[in-house]
């Protein structure tokens, strides 16, 4: 379940399912990711309920919920979270 405390940067790399969501919303998840979920929506004036329900809609599509901290190797979001190349 996501919290509205979680960075952002949390989240995509747990749920990548969230990606797409905060793309439609315009959260930045890379290089901003750092921010609380609720900080992030407010500069976005955007309900963080409102992100955390599509959140979780698309947490429902299972070809979605691959979790890159578990499996970094097929994917660049952790490097790109870490700043690290």
């Amino acid at each position: 379940m996501t919290t509205a405390t979680q960075t952002v940067g949390e989240i995509a790399l747990e749920q990548p399912m969230s990606i797409p969501v905060f793309e439609r919303y315009g959260i930045e998840y890379c290089c901003g990711g750092r921010m609380p979920l609720a900080e992030a929506c407010e500069l976005k004036d955007v309900a963080v309920e409102k992100v955390i329900a599509a959140l979780e809609a698309a947490s429902r599509k299972p070809e979605l919920r691959r979790n890159f901290a578990q499996h970094p190797e097929t994917s660049g979001l952790p490097v790109i979270l870490s700043g690290t190349e």
